[in-house]
């Protein structure tokens, strides 16, 4: 696609999706938005086919997206490294601080600056269940002074992730959801009404093999592997199909970027039926 043409489809693809969404006086829907408007409202995350893939040529700002592990009882810290990435991205186009709810207080402020987002900016707050944590995540939407909303919950109720759908459609800015448990789920996990939904896998880091270590250019701090590799699949999107690519994090360049060996390529069919 042509780069010139992708302003006007997202444009096109803004009003469509406000009207199917009931929100046709909204200001997507009148005539005066322009093209870089409606492209303000997603976040490109510069991966070449993963970007391309996403109907929007990016990230939909407004709205819910929700990210877990592959192994909801390990993989917790993977799909927040993630989601940080993405924070980070996220943080270098918009102003203002980002709330992180957490039931743990556990987030590595060196960790979380070498995946791009500034310690600083982050207000963390640690409630004591999840439908404090669901609570907190609709009240951080109803402020205008937070550019995002990211928050860990181990089993979202479908009404709360409802409400947090609405209130960040409503207050114009994203919110990131994190499964997050102590153990194996012992029952199927709800399927929350999320604008995009992403499994996330580590992948092996270093090039120079096993346990391998060096500093790396940038923030990423020395003496750990190289810069961190995921698998992240594309479980759910409105408008593309299930989808997996491997990625890694670019500390310095502060973007994300295919691994050149493995390109993206489509879920095993069983796997796409359990996307639903």
């Amino acid at each position: 696609m042509k780069t010139a043409q992708r302003p006007v489809i997202a444009d096109l693809r803004a009003r469509i999706r406000a009207l199917e969404r009931g929100g046709g006086a909204r200001a997507h829907t009148s005539s005066g938005t322009s093209a870089s408007e409606a492209s303000a409202a997603v976040l490109a995350l510069d991966a070449g086919a993963l970007d391309e893939h996403l109907p929007e040529g990016g990230l939909p700002l407004p709205g819910l997206h929700e990210i877990a592990g592959a192994r909801d009882e390990w993989d917790d810290g993977v799909a927040a490294g993630f989601c940080l990435a993405l924070l980070g991205r996220l943080a270098a186009a918009r102003p203002g601080p980002l709330l992180w709810v957490a039931r743990r207080p556990d987030l590595y402020a060196p960790g979380v600056a070498a995946l791009g987002l500034d310690p600083g900016r982050l207000i963390l707050t640690c409630p004591g269940s999840d439908a404090e944590a669901l609570w907190a995540m609709e009240e951080g939407l109803r402020a205008s002074a937070l550019a995002a909303v990211a928050g860990e919950v181990a089993e979202p109720d479908d009404i709360a992730a409802r409400r947090l759908q609405l209130a960040a459609e409503a207050g114009g800015r994203p919110c990131f959801l994190l499964r997050r448990r102590l153990y194996a789920a012992r029952r199927a996990a709800v399927a929350v009404p999320a604008l995009t939904r992403w499994r996330v896998t580590a992948l092996p880091s270093a090039e120079d093999g096993p346990g391998a270590a060096r500093a790396m250019p940038g923030r990423w701090p020395a003496g750990l592997p190289d810069r961190p590799r995921w698998r992240v699949e594309l479980l759910r999107c409105r408008g593309a199909a299930p989808q997996a690519f491997d990625v890694e994090w670019d500390d310095a360049a502060g973007d994300f970027a295919l691994v050149a060996a493995i390109r993206g390529r489509a879920l095993a069919p069983a796997a796409a039926a359990a996307a639903g």
